[in-house]
């Protein structure tokens, strides 16, 4: 279970929203103002990447908490509004898992100001000054004026994007051809138009199902054990994780058939996640509880 709910946006809007998305390891970072924070960023890794995960901190080098983990990291372009940060001063990075067991995380950053989006439509054309040139005008009967029509005058319409109850943004009714659907982009999301004039964007959150391990899982004592029976013939690599990814420690080579790690390893109870991997190749991803002391 997510133990906040989160407002995930796959941008469908391309350059409209996001004028110069990173590609990652980089992202960028924009303050749109109005508490918005949108982190964004281009996906080269594409399918061989296993998680990815938001974090933020008032320092730039230490004290980082995962804010979001997505549930389909190898969306091609993608990004994240944070409405909830308490600062603008926050500093963010990502962490990336790919599915060699290789994991990074990229450079800190704080977000910068979107000055282009306010600039934007300031600028007239002027029209050159009249010339001396005189113009012979015929005269108009009331007739002829009654039947004389201007050109209607067109006001563009404007259509509302909303992420589940939450107003995100609005755009001229011209930019809705470069709405793509969420299947071209492998999401699960639902785009759903409300008339008159609001766009409906459901995020998918999937369920996660839990099966455990036959491999590493907890014994009644609380403490974990790794079972792997030809441990003295495979080089066999532990990974260790918090719930939101975050990297806790490994053990580098498993010798024996069984061996057990003390709970205490464990700064709390609850899920942790782990990466077993048999001759540096992911053997099995899953997690497992730890179970609090009485």
């Amino acid at each position: 279970m997510w133990k906040k709910l989160v407002v995930m946006l796959t941008f469908f809007f391309g350059t409209f929203l996001l004028k110069a998305q990173e590609t990652l390891p980089q992202f960028s970072a924009m303050d749109k103002g109005s508490g918005r924070i949108i982190i964004s960023w281009s996906n080269p890794y594409r399918d061989t990447i296993r998680q990815l995960s938001i974090q933020r901190s008032f320092d730039s080098l230490r004290s980082f908490k995962s804010i979001l983990t997505l549930p389909d990291p190898t969306v091609p372009q993608n990004g994240y509004v944070d409405g909830q940060a308490p600062s603008a001063r926050m500093y963010y990075r990502l962490y990336i898992l790919l599915d060699n067991g290789r994991f990074l995380f990229s450079k800190s950053k704080r977000a910068t100001l979107d000055t282009a989006g306010n600039a934007a439509g300031i600028s007239r054309s002027i029209s050159s000054a009249p010339s001396n040139e005189v113009v012979k005008v015929d005269r108009v009967t009331e007739t002829a004026r009654d039947q004389i029509k201007l050109p209607e005058k067109v006001i563009p319409r404007v259509l509302y994007i909303k992420v589940k109850e939450t107003f995100f943004a609005q755009i001229p009714e011209s930019y809705l051809k470069r709405f793509r659907d969420s299947i071209n982009l492998r999401t699960k999301d639902t785009l759903t138009l409300i008339p008159p004039d609001t766009i409906l964007i459901q995020p998918y959150v999937p369920v996660e199902v839990f099966r455990a391990s036959k491999y590493v899982y907890t014994e009644k004592d609380g403490n974990i054990n790794i079972r792997l029976p030809d441990a003295s013939a495979t080089k066999y690599q532990v990974k260790f994780f918090e719930e939101d990814g975050t990297f806790l420690f490994e053990i580098k080579q498993v010798k024996e058939p069984l061996l057990i790690v003390d709970k205490s390893n464990f700064r709390h109870a609850g899920w942790f996640r782990f990466e077993l991997l048999s001759n540096n190749e992911q053997k099995e991803k899953s997690k497992f509880f730890v179970p609090k002391d009485f």
